[in-house]
C-alpha cells in the first residue's frame, strides 16, 4: 500500500494500514508481563487473543483475557498448556 498525501488536508488515518482487526493471534506466557502488554496492543488493533500459559497461573490467565475482552471488545481464549512440552501442545 503507497501513502502519499499532496497536502495536510489529504493525510489518512494509518489505522488501515496496522489494523489487526479480523486476524488471531497465539500468544505464549500470557499471564506474565510481556504477553500482557503485547497482547492488550494487538487486542488494540482489533486481533481476537488466545493466550496459553502453564497451569500454575491459570487464574491470571483467565483474568488477562477478561480484561482484554471487556476492556477491547475481542473474543479472548486462555489455553492451559506447556509450549515446551509436545503432548502438551496437542492436548490443548
Amino acid at each position: 500500500m503507497q501513502y502519499k498525501a499532496e497536502s495536510i488536508e489529504q493525510i489518512k488515518s494509518v489505522y488501515p494500514m496496522i489494523s489487526l482487526k479480523g486476524k488471531k493471534a497465539a500468544i505464549t506466557g500470557g499471564a506474565g508481563g510481556i504477553a500482557r502488554a503485547v497482547s492488550a496492543a494487538f487486542a488494540e488493533l482489533g486481533a481476537d487473543i488466545a493466550l496459553i500459559d502453564i497451569a500454575p497461573t491459570e487464574q491470571e490467565l483467565k483474568k488477562n483475557c477478561d480484561y482484554l475482552s471487556s476492556k477491547y471488545g475481542v473474543k479472548t481464549v486462555p489455553i492451559i498448556g506447556d509450549v515446551s512440552d509436545e503432548t502438551s501442545v496437542n492436548l490443548a
